[in-house]
């Protein structure tokens, strides 16, 4: 008999675990045919809403969903003309008393109706409209219900709405009702009724793998989607207007998570490509530091091991080496490639504009002016039988070092054997970017640069599937330098302090927005304070920099004044780096308010490049506002980068920070970078630990969101093919 119950209890318990089974692997295959919903194009019959979708971007189902009310307007109840709030969204029931077209004064026309209740009456008015539609809508004598944002016509005495919503009383709903990007002749009723369409065919609450969903705390996709294109009278309008709601939370960390996934995944898919193990005795670079009349700092030394060991592995390096203003990151690119030019491969240094390319061509060839390698430098100036010539010694591996701009990734550009790719200033030029320069080679190593300190949580989308090594320490003997917000109508004080700079035989910058007049900015230029500043300065030389000018012009000039030929050098914002003169000690940027802050970090380094005291100041024009100085005060508080890079993002955005927008980010973002920065981080640590037990996402659980990676990401970031 015990036999029998234990035969039960057996297979009782195996019944169950196939049953469970069944389910687990129902669950997954649902939740994957959920993303190839998601990725279904979009079907529209009307024209015009079609056409409204393809404006606005949306193309699949996921565009849908994802396509958010831009506001919301509660129309909970309705209200008499007299409790409506100005400058608030109300529903307001009246009669129509009059309607026509009103011309004004000065001849411009208008439609308007009047609407009364008993409280009062109502003027409602349209610009720009079809004639037909407000005589067809509103016939005198009839009720009807309006909804809108209320304002007062001072003219008038009305209380009015412009472009009012006519609703249908029957179709009348209470409630918070979500506003999509507006389109003359488009109900909104029309966009909602499709997106509900979509949302009625989810048959699945979620998507992500179960461990994040037992993880993130948040409400499922299913429900997110549905609170935000219908929200429930519970919810607050403001907490929605402002996105601060937990469906929100999880809609944003839905468009995080792939993308995180995505750069972990492609950083461990690198590891384990076969790069190129390089092999050098490091006599090139022995030969490059004995030349150096100075010592490498310890962070140079310890940076350079780190890329060393990358450089002899058989995997592909991809590192970020990231260093402050003047903490000598071109040095540390340089040594290192030494060591890949005696492996017998060539280097690509890749900036993103022609004078910083032209600067690190003219530093390098300083550099090596002793040790006999061939050094090119292609931009988009470079034309005819000149760019002939470099493109030929590309191909045939004459060329060991190549510098140049976005015109490395040209087709035309063959290398004979790429082995090193050196990306300076990377953020300006985006993943995409970056990706094509790699292809040049066959998985070469990739070492990309920046001298602006990136805050963490952007650097996790910029830089998430590199290794970082940061170059933490300047030069010997380098002061700080002391840093002046000064109002321009102290400017006399100013020139005071910069001639006796001049009687100290030390040199000075000064830079302007602007190179030349400008009819719309009332903002000093470059060109015309060139001409003042000679009349000011009697007896010394003044220089203008800008970049309309020739390469070989502004060598000449550069070169002019690092030899101290040179005491003032007018410039744009063409010296922002690679400029390295030890004797420059003050600046003097004008207009400092139309700077971000990371930029003028930048320019304010190219002083106090030696053991001389050396000053900043940041003028500030007359018709700046109180915010301008608040935002330059930090400046004269420190000196430190990453402080500064933190208060750019919070006070300016990141374009300050990344430059512009890259096609590999733009689907994210960077305000909600910055305000969700805790689930950016939490969907770093999902994607982490993801990666890190199912580096191939094989398993049946993850297939879901590898197929949506792929599908967002998977093109964009070379990522290869769906397994």
């Amino acid at each position: 008999m015990a036999d029998d119950e234990l035969k039960k209890k057996i297979i009782k318990e195996a019944i169950k675990s196939i049953e469970e089974f069944r389910k687990s692997q129902n669950r997954w295959r649902e939740k994957v045919d959920f993303v190839k919903f998601l990725f279904t194009p979009l079907a529209v019959e009307d024209r015009r809403l079609e056409k409204y979708f393809r404006k606005n971007g949306v193309k699949s189902v996921r565009d849908l969903l994802l396509f958010l009310p831009g506001k919301y307007v509660d129309r909970r109840r309705i209200t008499t003309v007299f409790d409506a709030m100005v400058n608030s969204e109300a529903v307001i029931k009246g009669k129509v008393v009059s309607r026509g077209e009103v011309r004004t004064p000065g001849g411009k026309k208008f439609y308007q109706v009047i609407l009364k209740d008993k409280t009062g009456a109502l003027k409602l008015v349209w610009f720009n409209y079809n004639r037909v539609y407000p005589s067809k809508m509103f016939k005198e004598g009839e009720e009807v219900l309006v909804a809108g944002k209320v304002v007062f016509d001072t003219f008038s005495g009305y209380k009015s709405i412009i472009h009012p919503e006519l609703i249908k009383e029957d179709s009348y709903s209470p409630g918070i009702i979500p506003i999509y990007p507006q389109e003359r002749f488009l109900s909104q009723e029309k966009v909602r009724e499709k997106i509900k369409t979509y949302l009625q065919q989810i048959k699945i609450d979620d998507y992500l793998p179960d461990r994040i969903l037992s993880k993130i705390d948040l409400p499922s996709f299913r429900e997110s989607l549905e609170k935000l294109h219908f929200p429930p009278d519970n919810l607050s309008p403001e907490k929605l207007k402002e996105e601060n709601t937990p469906y929100h939370r999880r809609i944003k960390f839905s468009i995080f998570f792939p993308f995180q996934l995505a750069l972990v995944y492609r950083r461990e898919k690198n590891k384990k490509e076969r790069g190129i193990a390089f092999k050098f005795s490091g006599e090139l670079k022995k030969k490059l530091l004995s030349s150096l009349p100075f010592e490498l700092t310890g962070a140079q030394k310890r940076v350079i091991g780190e890329i060393e060991r990358d450089l002899v592995s058989p995997f592909p390096m991809n590192r970020l080496l990231q260093g402050d203003v003047g903490s000598g990151k071109t040095l540390v690119a340089l040594v290192t490639a030494l060591d890949v030019v005696e492996s017998g491969y060539q280097v690509a240094l890749m900036a993103p504009t022609e004078i910083l390319a032209e600067q690190h061509y003219l530093n390098i060839r300083s550099f090596l002016e002793k040790i006999d390698i061939g050094v090119a430098l292609l931009t988009g100036s470079v034309t005819g039988r000149k760019r002939d010539a470099i493109v030929e010694a590309i191909r045939d591996g004459r060329a060991n070092i190549v510098v140049g701009t976005h015109a490395l990734f040209q087709e035309k550009v063959e290398f004979n054997k790429l082995g090193y790719v050196i990306i300076d200033e990377q953020h300006r030029f985006g993943v995409i970017q970056r990706a094509q320069l790699v292809s040049k080679g066959t998985n070469p190593d990739v070492l990309v640069m920046t001298a602006t300190p990136i805050p963490r949580t952007l650097a996790m989308t910029t830089y998430g599937d590199l290794d970082v090594s940061i170059l933490d320490e300047m030069p010997p003997g380098r002061r700080p330098v002391k840093t002046f917000v000064v109002e321009e109508r102290r400017i006399n004080f100013v020139f005071s302090e910069v001639k006796k700079a001049l009687e100290r035989k030390e040199q000075v910058y000064f830079v302007y927005p602007l190179i030349e007049k400008s009819e719309k900015l009332d903002l000093k230029n470059a060109t015309e304070m060139f001409e003042n500043l000679r009349k000011i300065f009697k007896g010394y030389n003044v220089g203008l920099l800008h970049g309309r000018m020739s390469p070989e012009e502004k060598e000449w000039i550069m070169r002019k004044f690092q030899r101290g030929e040179i005491d003032i050098l007018v410039s744009t914002t063409v010296i922002e780096v690679g400029v390295d003169v030890p004797n420059a000690t003050v600046m003097v940027i004008e207009h400092a308010e139309r700077f971000g802050l990371a930029q003028l970090h930048q320019l304010r380094g190219r002083v106090g490049r030696s053991d001389k005291e050396s000053v900043c100041f940041l003028i500030v024009g007359k018709n700046a506002g109180r915010q301008a100085y608040q935002r330059l005060r930090i400046l004269e508080k420190t000196g430190d980068g990453f402080k500064i890079a933190e208060e750019d993002l919070k006070l300016r955005g990141p374009g300050e920070i990344l430059g512009t927008r890259q096609s590999g980010e733009q689907e994210i973002p960077y305000s909600d970078i910055i305000r969700y920065n805790d689930l950016l981080a939490l969907a770093r640590e999902m994607a982490e630990e993801i990666i890190s037990t199912d580096p191939e996402l094989v398993v049946n659980d993850h297939q879901a969101v590898k197929m949506e990676m792929f599908k967002l990401w998977g093109e964009r970031l070379e990522l290869g093919k769906i397994a």
